[in-house]
C-alpha cells in the first residue's frame, strides 16, 4: 500500500489532479449512461482528489531534503 501512496505523491498536483478525475468521471459516467451506482468510484476519487493538493514543501517550493 506504501508502495501505491509513494507512486502518487511523486506525480506534480496536477498530474495527480487529473488521475483522480479518472473513478470520478468512470463512475459519474457509469450513473448517467447505464443507469448504474458506483459508489466506491466517487469515494476514491474524494479522496485522491483530497490528497491531490499541494503540499507545504510543494506550495514553498522547498525539495525533499
Amino acid at each position: 500500500m506504501m508502495r501505491i501512496l509513494e507512486w502518487y505523491f511523486d506525480f506534480p498536483p496536477l498530474t495527480r489532479f487529473f488521475i483522480a478525475l479518472v473513478p470520478l468521471a468512470i463512475s459519474t459516467a457509469l450513473f448517467f449512461f447505464a443507469r448504474t451506482i458506483w459508489p466506491w468510484g466517487w469515494v476514491v476519487g474524494a479522496i485522491m482528489l483530497c490528497c491531490s493538493l499541494p503540499t507545504s514543501g510543494e506550495r514553498n517550493k522547498w525539495g525533499d531534503w
